[in-house]
């Protein structure tokens, strides 16, 4: 089911979806797109059997602060998860230091960015230099191991070759991050051709990073 994100009512959207009964819904929603769905879907008693979010708004502290108790019995997949901080502490650390400044918990947007500044940070370390070509090769050769990041991975990795030649193309180095699956929380996608879903905003693909030596 797609709408008009942003949007100042979702009566409609919410109708069709009481008269379709569906067994799963999966939305994938802005958080005022996500807040406006629970707050209609309670105006017009609708009770989905189960939901299952696809990060995106459903993660944003602003859902919960917003509709409150209602947020309850909505899930959502997530890397980034605060509730794991007792079993990694650099999740905590993180957390108190980006509250600090905004007032609210860390999201998986802003936990992805910094990882990946992390990552590059890093490597500039190692480089011990401001060089490109050296940052490049510290890129490529990054490992970092996964009780230094605040998300549910065992670590950053470089998947490219460390050999290149001098006449090929810059590129940014990809580095893999390996995702232990062990969050609570599904770190994939679910799909399914008949159960309702929208155009919008989806989570970055878990799993990856990809700094780059300018």
């Amino acid at each position: 089911m797609q709408y008009r994100s942003r949007s100042t009512s979702l009566t409609a959207e919410v109708q069709r979806l009481k008269a379709a009964e569906p067994e799963l819904w999966l939305p994938t929603s802005y958080v005022s797109d996500a807040i406006l769905m629970v707050q209609h879907s309670k105006e017009l008693d609708y009770n989905p059997k189960m939901v299952l979010a696809q990060d995106s708004g459903h993660v944003e502290s602003a859902f919960v602060e917003q509709v409150g108790k209602d947020a309850q019995g909505y899930a959502s997949r997530a890397v980034f998860v605060p509730d794991l901080a007792n079993r990694k502490p650099v999740i905590k650390q993180v957390n108190e230091l980006f509250k600090a400044r905004v007032n609210h918990d860390m999201a998986d947007v802003p936990a992805r960015v910094f990882t990946g500044f992390l990552v590059l940070c890093d490597a500039i370390n190692r480089a011990a230099s401001v060089d490109a070509e050296r940052i490049r090769q510290a890129l490529v050769a990054t490992d970092v191991p996964g009780d230094q990041i605040p998300m549910p991975w065992q670590g950053v990795i470089s998947t490219r070759p460390r050999a290149r030649t001098s006449r090929a193309p810059r590129s940014s180095s990809n580095c893999r991050a390996v995702n232990t699956g062990r969050s609570g929380r599904s770190t994939s996608r679910p799909r399914s051709s008949s159960t309702p879903s929208r155009s919008g905003p989806s989570g970055a693909e878990a799993g990856r990073c990809h700094p780059a030596a300018t």
